[in-house]
């Protein structure tokens, strides 16, 4: 292969020298930059990827101990609608409420007629994040279902659990209807757990 000349014309061998060196060190100062600009690119990725880590670790811290202030008794009724109302976004979702409350406050004795859900207890903050909201009232009937499937789907009185757990919902106003339609038509993945059970009783 022919080797290209060292010199351009009109140029000695000096400035030709000067001029390669030149350009070796702006390729130099190239290749520097860039690898500076990828090292920065990686820690600021670093760096949001640890942000949002904490977010999720600090949201979630937060919304157990919503979940648990929700439950706790110490407000109840009218009071504990206004804290609800108070948390606005940051309030869980109305089916990790009831779960919560099922899984903690019902876990050894099931109360079929839902007293929680009377208004001086629980029932009137639930029927202030329901009203008018089938999405919000489904939110109901997915949470009954899949404490009911830990449960193990049981009968008390002779009645399915889930059975009255349902109608017991409807008598304090926090489903209608339309609820218990679109429950029943609803098909997404996360909320098939204990679904045919729940359906068939």
């Amino acid at each position: 292969p022919v080797e290209a000349p060292l010199t351009l014309p009109g140029e000695d061998e000096d400035a030709a020298k000067a001029r390669q060196d030149k350009k070796r060190r702006e390729d130099e100062e190239k290749a520097c930059a860039k690898a500076k600009a990828a090292e920065e690119a990686a820690a600021a990725s670093a760096a949001a990827a640890k942000e949002a880590s904490e977010r999720v670790a600090k949201a979630a811290a937060l919304e157990s101990k919503l979940l648990d202030d929700f439950i706790s008794g110490s407000k109840l009724g009218e009071e504990l609608q206004a804290w609800c109302t108070e948390q606005g976004s940051f309030l869980p979702t109305v089916e990790k409420l009831i779960f919560h409350l099922l899984s903690e406050k019902e876990l050894k004795n099931p109360d079929p007629a839902c007293g929680w859900a009377e208004p001086d207890k629980y029932g009137t903050a639930l029927q202030s994040l329901v009203e008018d909201d089938a999405e919000a009232q489904m939110q109901v009937l997915w949470a009954l279902q899949k404490y009911c499937e830990t449960q193990g789907f049981p009968k008390i009185n002779d009645e399915y659990l889930v059975q009255a757990m349902f109608r017991a919902m409807y008598q304090h106003d926090l489903t209608e209807p339309d609820a218990f339609d679109l429950w029943k038509d609803d098909e997404s993945e996360e909320n098939s757990k204990g679904k045919m059970k729940a359906v068939i009783q």
